[in-house]
């Protein structure tokens, strides 16, 4: 069944403001192919045709029956891109099914799904392939899977497909034109708008119709493509007998952009007032709307066909396998929570209560910050790549909202972060010596850690469209964390804007002071012999008595031998509270402290949830577009 497809006049209009298709209008059938001999317009055309367009400005509009496209007609749709983007751990039968379950209706039973997923993988000829990963697959069986993909999710009387051929040898394009032809036949897709760049003559024949564009983005001709040579022959064209009809639509192309030659014809205003292209205008216009499938309630009204919590289970039960078939990205990460600890703990093994064992554990609770790096940069790294998916495939197919793939990323990190935080609490604690009563608190300070560490990368990378702009960032934020903290250089010694600016907005400020307290907290501090101040009272004079108004002053430490009188021994700290004054931190505010880093922990997600939704996967560049969109829509901004 044939559908109506009206295009009033619509214009891609880029920031040069350069027009990419012009005055167009057609009636497209159940099998045909856009013809142009540049690739820049096709892809526009249909990336305008599809509602995919994400820079510059679409005018006109775009009629189905008579009709606008639902707020369903994306998901209503297939559209097969010219670049492969998948997940490249899942197999061909996995990612038909995550299409099918995600995009099919929600009225369909589960096990209907399934069997049209069986359906789908025999009509492409991949039953045989079913279990094999996505990314050992050929170029060729890529197609296939991408064509499948969207044949999964049973369109609704269209498919688009942007350069099928693209990138394939002459055989592998024949066999995917050929597999389109089998599959309109069958019925499966409905119709079909194809673009070809440079088809061969044996490719093109397939075909039903070609609309045939020239790089300036203007309608020569349109028809079945066994018209055309009789089209152009009708008007003076001499054509050599067994001329190439794709080397035709080609040569004409050039024709229209040397208008300045009087030898040459302006072919496209010859179609413009050609009496098929009048034909063609009278039946869009004695065309009424009717029960096309795109808009027919049964297909839902939603934007998503399946309910949130169905798109964060399927997303869920996907990313746990790609990490179980990527383990360099969890085991990298369990690797350095073992390594680091272990060298943490044995070179502070068993820690006294001496001086130099105080700031020893004040520098393996430091030391614990070496692996945020890696966790950041780790966590930033994968979800650019699961971004990447939802931005150029996912999204626009509307598999799932922006919600559900932010939530579903968040929650796959828990259970890695938390064996991550026992293997690396088990490691680091209990070899260092600390108390077995506080054991507790540290388990879920460190834990809130890695929550913090894992957030942070998250909405890093969610901020950026790329993680190479993630990676060039991410050392600057680690940079500062790490230097002003109050350790590296006490609290007292930094300067004022550092002291009250960065110090206190640093999260790894908290996590320092929480770990130190708990750690530290109320333990006695017995000098050595080598680590005191020796000094000599007046004759007669004990070294307690001598002293005894200094310590009321308020000094901290103690005498080693308050009775002598002479060679008197001061230690500097009598108990790590006072150390811990040194670096500003308040030894029963450790709660609090844990509390803080985890309000920072659940600002990380709020803003990555925030640019997931917002930029819909451009993070930062793609909320101000939205944004510059909206207000070019408002009338309020328009004036």
């Amino acid at each position: 069944m044939a559908h109506f497809v009206e295009y009033d006049y619509p214009r891609y209009i880029w920031r040069t403001s350069t027009s990419c298709w012009r005055k167009t209008s057609g009636l497209r059938f159940p099998h045909h192919t856009k013809y142009d001999s540049a690739i820049l317009t096709l892809h526009v055309v249909l990336s305008a045709l599809s509602c995919r367009v994400k820079i510059g400005t679409v005018r006109g509009s775009i009629k189905i029956d008579g009709l606008s496209p639902p707020l369903h007609f994306q998901r209503s749709i297939g559209f097969c891109e010219q670049t492969d983007t998948y997940d490249p751990t899942a197999t061909i039968r996995e990612a038909f099914t995550f299409s099918a379950l995600l995009r099919q209706d929600s009225s369909i039973p589960d096990e209907a799904r399934i069997a049209y997923v069986n359906d789908v993988m025999t009509a492409l000829e991949l039953e045989n392939l079913g279990d094999a990963l996505i990314g050992s697959l050929t170029l060729e069986q890529k197609r296939r899977t991408t064509i499948g993909v969207e044949l999964c999710a049973r369109p609704s009387g269209l498919l688009f497909l942007d350069e099928p051929t693209s990138g394939l040898d002459s055989q592998g394009a024949y066999n995917i034109a050929r597999l389109l032809r089998k599959l309109a036949n069958d019925g499966h897709g409905g119709g079909m708008l194809c673009a070809i760049h440079q088809a061969s003559p044996q490719i093109l024949e397939i075909f039903d119709h070609v609309l045939a564009l020239n790089p300036r983005g203007r309608v020569c001709y349109y028809g079945p493509v066994k018209d055309v040579v009789g089209y152009f022959e009708r008007r003076g064209l001499y054509i050599e007998k067994e001329k190439n009809v794709a080397d035709l639509l080609i040569e004409i192309g050039a024709m229209m952009e040397k208008n300045g030659d009087k030898r040459k014809v302006m072919w496209d205003e010859v179609w413009r007032n050609s009496q098929e292209r009048q034909a063609l205008l009278y039946t869009i216009s004695s065309l009424t709307p009717s029960g096309n499938a795109i808009l027919a309630t049964a297909h839902g009204a939603e934007e998503f066909a399946s309910p949130t919590i169905t798109q964060i289970k399927l997303l869920l039960f996907r990313l746990s396998r790609q990490y179980w078939r990527t383990p360099e990205y969890p085991y990298s990460r369990l690797f350095s929570s073992i390594l680091h600890p272990l060298f943490i703990g044995f070179t502070f093994f068993q820690l006294d209560n001496s001086l130099s064992s105080l700031q020893a554990r004040a520098f393996a609770a430091f030391l614990m910050l070496m692996i945020m790096p890696e966790f950041v940069n780790s966590v930033s790294f994968r979800l650019s790549l699961n971004t990447a998916l939802f931005r150029e495939r996912e999204y626009p197919a509307k598999f799932y909202s922006p919600l559900a793939f932010a939530l579903a990323n968040i929650i796959a990190e828990l259970p890695y972060v938390f064996l991550n935080t026992v293997t690396y609490w088990l490691m680091w604690y209990w070899p260092i010596g600390f108390p077995a009563g506080r054991a507790g608190y540290m388990l879920l300070m460190i834990f809130t850690f890695q929550l913090f560490s894992s957030s942070w990368g998250q909405w890093i990378a969610a901020l950026t469209p790329d993680y190479t702009i993630a990676a060039n960032i991410i050392p600057f934020f680690i940079i500062i964390s790490e230097c002003f903290n109050g350790v590296v250089r006490a609290w007292e010694q930094l300067p004022a804007f550092w002291k009250y600016g960065v110090y206190m907005m640093n999260p790894i400020t908290y996590f320092l002071r929480g770990t130190l307290a708990g750690t530290m907290s109320g333990a006695p501090v017995r000098c050595n012999s080598d680590e005191t101040y020796r000094f000599q009272p007046p004759p007669n004079v004990t070294c307690e008595e001598y002293a005894l108004d200094w310590f009321n002053s308020g000094a901290p430490g103690y005498l080693t031998n308050p009775g002598a009188t002479s060679d008197c021994d001061y230690c500097r700290y009598r108990s790590a509270d006072e150390f811990l004054a040194t670096l500003n931190v308040d030894p029963e505010g450790k709660w609090k402290d844990l509390g803080v880093l985890a309000a920072f922990t659940v600002l990380n997600w709020i803003i990555m949830l925030l640019l997931v939704c917002g930029g819909r996967g451009d993070g930062v560049e793609g909320i101000w577009r939205r944004v510059k969109q909206w207000w070019r829509s408002n009338p309020k901004g328009s004036n």
